[in-house]
């Protein structure tokens, strides 16, 4: 179900599902490091720190959020016993004979530094983000919400509501984040539920990380950073998820007061099989949600290798929505963005490619680039008949 959630909203061309649950993991290992005594195995520290060596090896900015959630983490613990409230707190007391994840937060922060200094594209990237949250928060100005912006006026070309694709989209992740804010504000108000020694602690923890990866958000989304706020909600779910099973654990011992534990249950398996069923209708995009599947078969991915080959020295490649130069990037994994070959425009084909290009181009053109525009885009850039004429 993590999966199913996380999974339209975790963009990565290694496969957003795979993404989702290595986070899962890493929390999961994280959970259990922080929540034994002061002294760990040292085969579960051992773990961890592979967990975290390998999140940087497979994708530096996913590990970058986790090191978010951890440092958050880390000022929880050191925060904890020295705020006058809050130390005086049940809680607070059981965070005290925890783990500190202080090492271990160092520990991942070097990998990623050593892993990531030969390349100048993350330090870039960080820049560009905070400054251009920065200019619109304290300016006014910037690019925030544009691209939901352009997106809601294609769907609204095409005769969807903004309603439609909110429910298609984000039902079953408003449920779960409703039952995850009951689980924290039930623990922050009373300091409950306390039938497992951990959980309050627990909860306070995933709690301290949503609120660092919310934040996280807010920098994407008001930033000039495109849909990367997108990559952040689907880890925050990963969170949301663990704290809302934990509601729905302690909420059948509350239902069961005054239903039999079989009603109770039966009303809950349903209620979970409906979210899980909408969830995963949009884990593979498809026309279900407007948007194509992402996946790339390796018959295509063979195609544009040979048609790179093959081409003459100097003649570039024109394509649907940029994809010759993604193939490429693929294909040659160069360190910086190819951008050497052209995307097709309406006016590409209102003119016809002989005529709007002055050099000599490739144009290729898909059954997947016909199916996409004609069938899951409703022909809002291109239609059947333009697909004809070229």
């Amino acid at each position: 179900f993590q999966a199913a959630l996380a999974g339209p909203f975790v963009q990565s061309i290694d496969g957003p599902v795979i993404e989702g649950t290595l986070f899962a993991l890493f929390v999961y290992v994280m959970l259990k490091y922080l929540t034994t005594d002061e002294h760990p195995s040292t085969a579960l520290a051992v773990v961890f720190a592979l967990v975290s060596v390998a999140a940087v090896v497979y994708h530096p900015q996913y590990a970058a959020h986790m090191l978010v959630v951890c440092l958050s983490i880390c000022g929880l613990q050191f925060l904890s016993p020295r705020l006058p409230y809050l130390s005086r707190t049940a809680v607070a007391r059981r965070m005290a004979s925890h783990q500190r994840l202080y090492g271990q937060t160092l520990l991942l922060l070097a990998a990623f530094l050593a892993w990531s200094e030969n390349h100048g594209f993350f330090a870039g990237f960080a820049g560009r983000a905070v400054s251009s949250a920065l200019t619109f928060l304290l300016v006014g100005s910037g690019d925030a919400g544009t691209s939901i912006s352009q997106q809601g006026g294609s769907l609204a070309a095409i005769g969807v509501s903004i309603r439609e694709i909110f429910s298609k989209l984000f039902l079953p992740h408003l449920v779960v984040t409703l039952l995850a804010t009951v689980l924290i504000l039930a623990v922050v108000f009373t300091g409950r539920p306390n039938r497992f020694p951990d959980v309050t602690a627990v909860t306070t923890y995933l709690a301290a990380g949503l609120f660092a990866l919310g934040c996280l958000f807010v920098i994407y989304f008001t930033s000039t950073t495109s849909e990367m706020y997108f990559r952040v909600f689907g880890l925050m779910m990963v969170f949301a998820l663990v704290l809302a099973s934990i509601t729905i654990y302690e909420g059948l011992h509350v239902v069961s007061d005054w239903l039999s534990p079989t009603a109770a249950q039966t009303i809950v398996a349903g209620a979970f099989a409906a979210l899980l069923v909408l969830s995963l209708l949009s884990v593979f995009a498809s026309p279900y949600v407007y948007r194509q599947s992402q996946h790339v078969s390796e018959q295509q991915l063979h195609g544009y290798e040979t048609a790179f080959d093959n081409a003459a020295d100097g003649t570039t490649f024109a394509g649907f929505r940029g994809a010759p130069n993604r193939y490429a990037d693929a294909l040659n994994g160069q360190e910086t963005r190819t951008r050497a070959h052209t995307s097709i425009t309406p006016e590409t084909v209102e003119q016809g490619p002989m005529s709007y290009y002055d050099t000599d181009r490739y144009l290729v053109v898909s059954q997947l680039d016909y199916e996409r525009e004609v069938v899951a885009y409703r022909g809002l850039r291109y239609s059947d008949d333009d697909f004809a004429a070229l």
